[in-house]
Parts: C-alpha cells; sequence; structure tokens
C-alpha cells in the first residue's frame, strides 16, 4: 500500500509536469524550431513567433521524420530509408530505435498524444523503479525525495524526447531488478536498454549496474545468474545491434570518432549544480554557454555536501559516491578516469552520457543524507552559505561577459531565483524535512517546466506552396540546397541527397567531398576570433581547448571530419550532382546559388527559389540512357527495374552492404551508387535489401 500510494503521487507529478502537452490541439514538439528554417520562416504561420527551445531541434528535424517515414510506408521503411543519403540504413542508425518498445507509442497514436503519453510514460517508470530500489534501504520520504531527484532532474528532462531519455530511463530497473537478481527482469531490461538507440548511454548505464552489483559483494551463483540474464538480454537485441554495429564499420562516424573525442567541460560548469541558468537557458536571447545539464536540485546537493562533511566514513562506503566521483572525473578529464577514457573504443564515447550516471548516484546519495539527517540533524547551514559564496564568486567571475552581452537582468533574475530556493531548500531541512520532495519538485519544475514546450499542431510540418509545387512533379527525383532541412524531406515522401543521423556512411561522404571538396571542412565554417560573444564558452570548450591540447593534429582533424555537413557551398563536379538524380536546388529567395551551378533554371519563386537542373540523371539508366531503363516497383527494402542489354545498368541509390540483386552481380558507380552489367537483351534486374544477413 505505500508504496503504491507513493508510485500514484509520482504519477501524478508527471502528469502535471508534462500537463502543457496534454492540451488539446497542441503537441509535445519544439514544432516551433521550424520557423528557424526555410521555407517556413518565410511563410505567415512563423510571423512573429519566437523559438522556445532550439536546443531540442534534433526531435523535429531528425527523428519525428523517421518515425513518419515508418507510419507512412511501413516496416520495410525502418530497415531502409529511401528519403535521404541517397538511401541510408535507418534500423542501423541506432537512434531511429524502430524495434524499441517505447517508441511503438509513436507509430500507434497521432503525435498529438504519442509524445505527451511517451514522457508521462518514461517518468512514470523512471520514478517509479527509482522509489522502488531505494525503499529496500532507506525510509518513503528519502526514497520519494530520490525519484524526484532523478524522474525530473535536467539530465532526464532534457534527454525525455531522445534515444537518451529511453536509455537511462531504464537504469533504476536494472538496478532493482539486480537486488536481488531477478533473471527474467534482468533480461528484459538489458534488452530494453540496448534497444533504446543509444549505446553510448546504454553502455554508461550497464556499467553503473555492473559496478554497482560487484560492490555488494555478490555470490557466485547470483553472479552466474545476472551474467547469463544480462547476455540474454543481448541477444534479445541483436536484431539492432548487428546493423548497427556493421554501419559503425563503414560509417564516418567509425572513422573520424576514434581519432579524437572532441567534447570538453570547463571547471565553471560545475556551478551548474546549484543552477542550471547562470549559463543561459535553451532560449535564443541567453544561452550564451554550454548548458550541460548536471542539474538535480539544490536541495539533495546542499544534502550531499553536509553529509559527506559531517559523516565522511559512512559516505566513503557508499558506492554510489565513488560513481559519482569517477563520473565527475571522466567528464572534467581528470586522470586517471580520463586515460581510460583515451583506450580504443572508449574515446568514441561523449563524456556527456556520463551526466545520467551522476544525476542518478545523487539521488541515491540525496536518499541517504536525508535519512542521516532526520536521525542526527548536522548542519546544512554552513554548506548553504558556502554555496552561496561560491555563487558570488561566479558571478563576480563572469562579470565581464554578463556586462558584454547584455544580460544583467536576466543574472539579476537568475541570482534572486538562486536565493529563493536556497532559502527554502534550507528552510525546509531545518523545520519540516518530511517535505523535502515536495520543496524539490518545486525546485525542478521552476527551472524546467515547460523545458519540452507543447506547441499547437498548425506547426506541424505544415506544407508551402514551394513544396506543393515539388510534390506535383511526377517524376522519381531528389533534392538539395538550402532549404527544407534534411530528413524533413521525408515528411512530405520527397527525396533529398543530402542527411543527418550520427553515422553518415563513409562512400556518401567521400563522395559528397568530390562534389564539394570544402564539405569536410567544419574549420572554415568556425568563427572563433571574437572574444566574448554567446558561443563564446561553448566553442572555448568544444573547439579552443581541443585545439590547444592537441594542435596541428586537430587542426587537421577538423578540416576533414565535418560528417554532419548537409550543405553543399560550392559545386567542382556537377556530373557527380547529375548522377545522383538531384533535379531541384532549393535555396533562399534571391539567393545566389553555389558555385559551379550557373545552368540551373529557377522554375518557382515565392518563401523560397527553385532551380531545375538541366543535365539531372534518371534514377535508373544504362549508360546514361534513361530511355533503357525503367522502375517497375520502388519499395524500401526492394526495386525492380526493367532494363535494356547490353551496357551499365545504373541505379542512383547508395550500394550500401545488405543490397543484393539475384542472380546477377552488383558492382559500385563512383565508390557509391548501385550497378549491374547487362548482356544483351531485356532484363527485369531485382534490388533486394537484407538488414541483418549481410552479403559483402
Amino acid at each position: 500500500m505505500d508504496r503504491t500510494r507513493h508510485t500514484l503521487w509520482l504519477a501524478l507529478a508527471a502528469v502535471l509536469f508534462y500537463s502543457p502537452g496534454l492540451a488539446p490541439g497542441r503537441v509535445l514538439l519544439p514544432l516551433d524550431v521550424l520557423c528557424w528554417q526555410l521555407p517556413w520562416s518565410a511563410t505567415a504561420s512563423c510571423s512573429g513567433r519566437e523559438v522556445h527551445n532550439p536546443i531540442l531541434s534534433d526531435q523535429v528535424l531528425q527523428l519525428e521524420p523517421w518515425r513518419q517515414v515508418v507510419r507512412r510506408d511501413g516496416w520495410r521503411a525502418a530497415l531502409w530509408n529511401p528519403y535521404a543519403f541517397a538511401g541510408s540504413p535507418m534500423l542501423a542508425n541506432g537512434q531511429s530505435a524502430p524495434l524499441d518498445p517505447l517508441n511503438w507509442l509513436h507509430f500507434i497514436l497521432p503525435p498529438t498524444w504519442s509524445y505527451v503519453l511517451a514522457a508521462i510514460l518514461k517518468t512514470c517508470l523512471a520514478t517509479g523503479f527509482t522509489f522502488a530500489f531505494s525503499r529496500r534501504r532507506y525510509s518513503r520520504n528519502a526514497s520519494a525525495l530520490a525519484a524526484v531527484a532523478y524522474g525530473f532532474s535536467y539530465t532526464f528532462v532534457f534527454s525525455i524526447g531522445y534515444p537518451i531519455g529511453d536509455a537511462i530511463t531504464w537504469l533504476p530497473a536494472l538496478l532493482w531488478s539486480v537486488d536481488p537478481v531477478r533473471p527474467l527482469w534482468l533480461a528484459l531490461f538489458t534488452a530494453m536498454t540496448l534497444l533504446a538507440g543509444q549505446p553510448e548511454s546504454a553502455a554508461v548505464v550497464l556499467a553503473v549496474v555492473g559496478i554497482w552489483f560487484l560492490s555488494r559483494k555478490p555470490k557466485l551463483p547470483d553472479v552466474a545468474k545476472a551474467g547469463a540474464a544480462a547476455l540474454a538480454g543481448v541477444g534479445a537485441a541483436l536484431p539492432a545491434l548487428i546493423p548497427l554495429w556493421r554501419y559503425l564499420e563503414v560509417s564516418a562516424a567509425g572513422k573520424f570518432r576514434g581519432e579524437y573525442n572532441p567534447e570538453f567541460f570547463s571547471a565553471h560548469t560545475l556551478f551548474e549544480f546549484l543552477t542550471p541558468e547562470f549559463f543561459g537557458t535553451s532560449a535564443p536571447q541567453v544561452n550564451w554557454a554550454s548548458n550541460p545539464g548536471g542539474y538535480f536540485g539544490l536541495l539533495p546537493v546542499l544534502l550531499i555536501a553536509a553529509w559527506i562533511v559531517a559523516r565522511p566514513g559512512k559516505a566513503l562506503r557508499d558506492p554510489f559516491l565513488w560513481i559519482a566521483a569517477g563520473s565527475l572525473l571522466i567528464i572534467y578529464r581528470v586522470p586517471p578516469m580520463a586515460w581510460l577514457m583515451s583506450l580504443p573504443h572508449l574515446r568514441t564515447i561523449y563524456v556527456s552520457k556520463f551526466w545520467a550516471a551522476i544525476t542518478f548516484a545523487g539521488a541515491m546519495l540525496a536518499a541517504g543524507a536525508l535519512d542521516d539527517y532526520r536521525e542526527r540533524r548536522f548542519p546544512v547551514l554552513w554548506t548553504a552559505v558556502t554555496a552561496g559564496l561560491c555563487a558570488a564568486a561566479v558571478f563576480w567571475t563572469f562579470h565581464e561577459f554578463i556586462v558584454a552581452l547584455h544580460l544583467e537582468r536576466f543574472e539579476a533574475w537568475t541570482a534572486l531565483k538562486l536565493a529563493i530556493v536556497l532559502v527554502a531548500s534550507v528552510t525546509t531541512l531545518r523545520w519540516r524535512p518530511v517535505l523535502a520532495p515536495l520543496v524539490l519538485f518545486a525546485d525542478l519544475s521552476l527551472y524546467l517546466f515547460g523545458y519540452n514546450p507543447a506547441i499547437t499542431h498548425d506547426l506541424y510540418f505544415p506544407s508551402t506552396p514551394a513544396i506543393e509545387f515539388l510534390r506535383r512533379d511526377g517524376d522519381r527525383f531528389r533534392v538539395a540546397g538550402d532549404a527544407l532541412p534534411a530528413n524533413t524531406s521525408a515528411m512530405f515522401g520527397l527525396e533529398d541527397v543530402r542527411g543527418y543521423d550520427a553515422m553518415t556512411y563513409l562512400p556518401y561522404f567521400e563522395y559528397m567531398s568530390g562534389i564539394d571538396p570544402s564539405f569536410p571542412d567544419l574549420r572554415a565554417r568556425l568563427d572563433l576570433a571574437h572574444p566574448i560573444n554567446r558561443a563564446t564558452l561553448f566553442e572555448r570548450d568544444r573547439f579552443l581547448r581541443p585545439l590547444e591540447k592537441w594542435g596541428a593534429g586537430y587542426s587537421d582533424f577538423l578540416s576533414r571530419a565535418f560528417y554532419w555537413n548537409q550543405q553543399l557551398t560550392r559545386v567542382d563536379q556537377p556530373r557527380l550532382l547529375d548522377l545522383l538524380n538531384v533535379k531541384y536546388y532549393l535555396a533562399a529567395h534571391d539567393a545566389a546559388l553555389p558555385p559551379g551551378l550557373g545552368d540551373f533554371q529557377r522554375v518557382y519563386e515565392g518563401e523560397i527559389d527553385v532551380y531545375r537542373n538541366p543535365h539531372v540523371l534518371p534514377r535508373v539508366h544504362v549508360d546514361g540512357d534513361g530511355s533503357r531503363a525503367r522502375i517497375l516497383v520502388y519499395r524500401p527494402t526492394e526495386v525492380v527495374v526493367e532494363a535494356q542489354g547490353p551496357g551499365l545498368l545504373v541505379l542512383a541509390d547508395a550500394g550500401y552492404r545488405g543490397w543484393e540483386v539475384p542472380g546477377y552481380r552488383m558492382e559500385s558507380v563512383k565508390g557509391l551508387l548501385r550497378g549491374v552489367r547487362l548482356t544483351a537483351g531485356v532484363h527485369q534486374v531485382r534490388f533486394v535489401f537484407h538488414a541483418i544477413q549481410y552479403s559483402e
């Protein structure tokens, strides 16, 4: 009864926290980021609109288009996405995670319901299992504090709409399932963690669980049971893991991320344990730093610090203290943990993934500290005074930034909020510690309520006249350009030569670099000359500190490793663009086309301009002659072509491993596209994709 009542209260808190997404006609997605993108930014529907949270733009520009492709085109499209990169393996990119059951809500329900219900469900799972796990060693009140600290933390709220959120949802459930060992549950939660589409976060989650489990000095039979259950979970997730591993082998990410891990966090970001807003919020007007997000409430931080000072012996015996400390050392690149993360494979893990480990460990430490505090009443006032002095010192240290960026009023409100939360936390601990979970919920809501904005459905990828112009073209073609962001074309059934995922097929990246030699050059796009601007601190950590550490080697890396790029700045080999079946180039109204596209003809003028490529080659042709080939069937995982030989049949789709041509030998064209040598006569050629049983 006790656990049920608290679980219901935590569920109610989740509903209240995400209640804006339950309002009729709203979607818990930052759809207003489209108002920063052409063609929508040039339409009346975006006039005067502000963007609430641009940090979450990938939810709109990447994840939702993938889900729409699966909803519209079925499970074949979950294996192969024809709408980006000249075709790409959707299941294998990891982040799309179509096999993750938490994602199935998006395939079943409309977005007005699926996103808010998914957020509430993940929060209920995270807080419920945190409470259940904590309750085995701490009081109800302390367990509720831990549940709120984890489920409504910056780390969890930020990631709720991402695959990261799906992975870290299961951290408390996994710990619950190994204490004591429940093999079936452990196998299930292991599989769910690995199916979430975030292998880096999954690795961190499983490492935390393993370290904590072994710290308990389990008996050998329990170790065997837990190991067998975990292996069973890995086996259940293999349909997602095998394609991911094979894609990584041939991806630009796999090639380049093993060289350098450019993610740095400066010591000043530790201040965000006291307030998440000092270095800016998600709003573009005050986003002036890295904003990494380690905040899980001021009250837990005060409790933990005071507890460590008052009872260092007990604190040092808590494995969660060592998990939190080790994660901090990793994030801030302090030896020996920095050396550990420099090992092969481990160096590819972005250290920001360890914020989840710190957050959960901090939540558990706060629970233990609260129980000890209620028994012994060790002092917290001096800890609060120290926190206030630290805050004053940081404000003074960054005074130059605040004045130069005209943020005095914003930082005054930040200081006021910090003071209010500090006083409320100390008062609660001294007089009514039983109210600590409620005060913590109010604290986290003050900063994070509405962090995931609920936007009106009218901004859910509205079509525009330019988009309708393209959709009226009955041919099969691709688009390129500076408008209609990569991946979003899939929302309208349009195919794009551009793409955006965490991997990027290496032959595609090299092909695009052949078209535009500056395509891989990130250094040329950076502006690191200005000492103070809204991106200065972020650029220091992401670019300047790595340049200082690694010097010329990292500079060379930046000039050849920008595999996230989606734009052409020039076209040195237009014929390669023709071969990719790029029929239209989309540009801002009256903007100049990249050098090399002088032959393109403007065929639409409006919110954007659309230029037609007069030299485009058909999607399928024999030796450049489109009249000798035609497409009979075009599905995501199957293409059937009728062609007249002899000659080289070219299908202008990426020739990724897993594509086979029964009865024929497929060869690579220009290192990327699919080709088949035909003898004289009429041929019916069938291209078929096997997502897991790859052929070389």
